[in-house]
């Protein structure tokens, strides 16, 4: 059984445009990108599920952002290393009750 990889970040970037569509910007990871998915509850905290063995809690969450995330079905992630763009992709999400806390 392979070893999950939990990483609480808090130095990222989300960008919403006028049409309420979200951007979030990460640090990039090794390792490809396999079925990613988000889960978000609407309050300050959002989990990104990138791959099998790797989960990314991003808190400190914008009020201002919250809404229109709480509205969306899928958002562009990508992933920068020394200002560079290197992988983008679109990740669908999932609304729930409650965020899980991280387990690290």
């Amino acid at each position: 059984m392979s070893e999950v990889v939990v990483e609480p970040i808090n130095e990222y970037e989300i960008l919403l445009n006028e049409e309420d569509e979200i951007l979030i910007a990460i640090r990039a990871r090794l390792g490809g990108v396999n079925k990613p998915q988000i889960i978000y509850d609407g309050k300050d905290k959002v989990v990104l599920y990138r791959n099998e063995g790797q989960t990314i809690y991003l808190s400190e969450v914008p009020d201002e952002v919250r809404t229109p995330l709480a509205n969306l079905k899928k958002l562009l992630m990508v992933e920068i290393h020394d200002d560079a763009i290197v992988r983008e992709y679109m990740v669908p999400i999932k609304q729930v009750p409650k965020v899980p806390s991280p387990a690290v």
